[in-house]
């Protein structure tokens, strides 16, 4: 195709595209769908394929017109990034200017103009990762302790707990188990729920889950099926920093209350727990699974450090698209959005950039440090690194290496798992050649 591509840098990570299209191309196009439309429509007073092509125009030229306008604007921008040979993470304000109209966006043409087109581009970020080597950051790390154990116990009686409606009364009172749906908004703007659903399910006992002081209280006295309005204020340690301390709307529908039932913690509960057949049994088994959580969130946590280390020393430049689509997948992981649901992905996220932001751009400059050291220092997986990461993975599991090789999908899969294998050898090199200092503490952090 005879496009007319031009391409502006505006930074390290955003292009502006521009491509024209000569009028000759869409005048042959439209031409040829029209004449097409013509032997296939039917048209009153016509017997079907016989109508006079300006009369198929009159009816069809506008849906021929957008549809050869919208297929040649796409392919113009595909064949733009292609011959720019850009790594496109984002593409937006998608927009098309006509010269005999001013440039006003719309898809109407005239077919002696040239078709112009202009877009906003965002590219994958390719700094030079350097001086990493020798590189000092601080990081506070997670260590052991009985906590843990009393946590993850109670966590497990949690799970297997009995609800007992109080039957035997009307209106909820403190200290009950309540199970409510709730949307809730500040200065009329939803930040749980919508005015289109029923709200959010929740569920907790009263004096005990982290919502809002006032909530509860306001709860208190509800009865079954009841709705409610409750004004209450936001802690300052509100998730959404951005609303902390403000005066919130809660929308409540009382559904049942109650009290939850805990099971006794001995070896009947053990083994109906399908952990163990002891309670010592079962404490050694939540150990070994602690343990290794511990490991791997300690070494997320050194890796963050680093990359804030990193971004401090030598800042590179993110695209806003990557970082909204980690918050995204932040909702996906809460239950927040349905990923089987098309709906979920045209949701903006703009509103959630304060309070999701700070750890979404650390997690995608990460993702983007890694990229460029695999790039830069050429890291690759031999066949017997793979097996015996895989090997490694069957031993800390306790799981045949049958059973890992299904789980990982190899060797059908055997790229991802390379991948696999590949990261871990970036985060060697980046632990090897880093000066941590480390702060421990006994007691279960934030992941």
């Amino acid at each position: 195709m005879e496009y007319r591509i031009s391409v502006e840098p505006k930074s390290e990570v955003y292009r502006n595209l521009r491509v024209e299209v000569p009028h000759q191309v869409f005048e042959s196009q439209y031409t040829k769908e029209l004449k097409r439309a013509a032997t296939q429509v039917s048209l009153k007073g016509f017997r079907a394929g016989k109508a006079p092509l300006n009369m198929v125009e009159k009816y069809y030229g506008g849906r021929i017109r957008g549809d050869i306008i919208d297929k040649l604007c796409r392919s113009g921008i595909d064949e733009a990034i292609q011959k720019h040979d850009l790594k496109v993470v984002g593409i937006e304000n998608v927009k098309m200017e006509d010269p005999h109209h001013g440039g006003d966006g719309s898809d109407h043409h005239d077919h002696n103009h040239d078709l112009v087109f202009t877009a906003e581009v965002s590219v994958f970020p390719e700094p030079v990762i350097d001086g990493y080597k020798g590189l000092e950051y601080e990081v506070e790390i997670e260590e052991y302790s009985e906590k843990h154990l009393d946590d993850a116990i109670q966590e497990l009686r949690d799970r297997f707990s009995k609800f007992e409606e109080a039957l035997d009364r009307e209106t909820v009172a403190a200290g009950d188990y309540v199970s409510v749906r709730v949307r809730a908004k500040v200065d009329g703007t939803y930040f749980v729920g919508s005015d289109t659903d029923e709200g959010v399910y929740d569920s907790g006992v009263l004096g005990e889950v982290d919502w809002p002081a006032g909530l509860q209280s306001g709860i208190i006295g509800m009865k079954r099926e009841e709705r409610k309005t409750i004004r209450a204020v936001l802690p300052d340690d509100f998730s959404r920093k951005e609303l902390a301390g403000k005066e919130a709307d809660y929308d409540v529908l009382c559904l049942t209350f109650g009290k939850r039932v805990m099971p006794e913690l001995d070896d009947e509960f053990a083994k109906s727990a399908g952990r163990a057949d002891s309670v010592e049994q079962l404490k050694e088994n939540l150990k070994k699974q602690i343990a290794k959580r511990i490991e791997s969130a300690n070494k997320d946590r050194r890796f963050s450090a680093i990359v804030k280390a990193l971004s401090e020393k030598s800042p590179f430049e993110v695209p806003q698209v990557m970082i909204d689509e980690d918050i995204r997948r932040r909702l996906f992981d809460m239950g927040i959005l349905d990923p089987r649901k098309q709906e979920s992905y045209n949701v903006g996220v703009q509103n959630l950039r304060g309070s999701f932001g700070e750890q979404a751009t650390l997690r995608v400059r990460g993702s983007i440090v890694v990229a460029r050291l695999i790039e830069q220092e050429k890291i690759e997986a031999s066949a017997d690194e793979v097996d015996q990461w895989l090997e490694a993975r069957a031993k800390e599991s306790d799981l045949s290496r049958e059973r890992v090789n299904s789980i990982y999908s190899w060797p059908k899969d055997s790229e991802r798992v390379s991948q696999l294998v590949i990261n871990d050898k970036v985060l060697d090199l980046l632990f090897s050649s880093t000066k941590g200092k480390e702060t421990v503490k006994r007691e279960p952090l934030a992941a």
